[in-house]
């Protein structure tokens, strides 16, 4: 599969949802019933109770299949090239998309988080910033100026 077809296989994807009455899960890459009346439902890989999209509007989620729709129609009927639909309307830029690769790297989860630094490495101790407050006895959430 290349890197036309898998875009095109998202937009005809997000075009065809019933977002209405379903929801993603990202663990099970499977779509699951919506636990609440929310236009999307995307379920947090780390805590599968919490709704990841909980923010995006109805407005939104019809746009966005709007969008899909009109993307995979465009690019089916020979109307727009791949590269076309991801640039802004009048841009000259131009996309090489036979030099792409599609092999992603193999990866651990737990490397996502080392910002930069080889697998396995300790993580850098973080400095404290003097903020020229220090905490006060009488609570928790009081500070004063130094």
């Amino acid at each position: 599969m290349n890197l036309g077809e898998l875009l095109t296989g998202f937009f005809e994807f997000g075009g065809q949802f019933d977002f209405k009455t379903k929801g993603m899960s990202l663990v099970t890459g499977k779509a699951c019933a919506k636990p609440d009346h929310s236009p999307l439902y995307v379920e947090n890989p780390l805590d599968r109770s919490l709704n990841v999209t909980r923010n995006v509007s109805g407005d939104e989620v019809d746009r966005f299949v709007r969008q899909c729709r009109e993307s995979a129609w465009s690019v089916e009927s020979n109307h727009a090239s791949l590269p076309d639909l991801l640039l802004p309307a009048g841009s000259s830029m131009r996309f090489d998309l036979t030099s792409v690769s599609t092999t992603l790297p193999k990866f651990q989860v737990k490397n996502l988080f080392s910002l930069g630094k080889e697998p396995g490495s300790p993580p850098d101790r973080k400095q404290k910033k003097d903020t020229g407050f220090r905490r006060s006895s009488v609570g928790k959430r009081a500070f004063t100026k130094r």
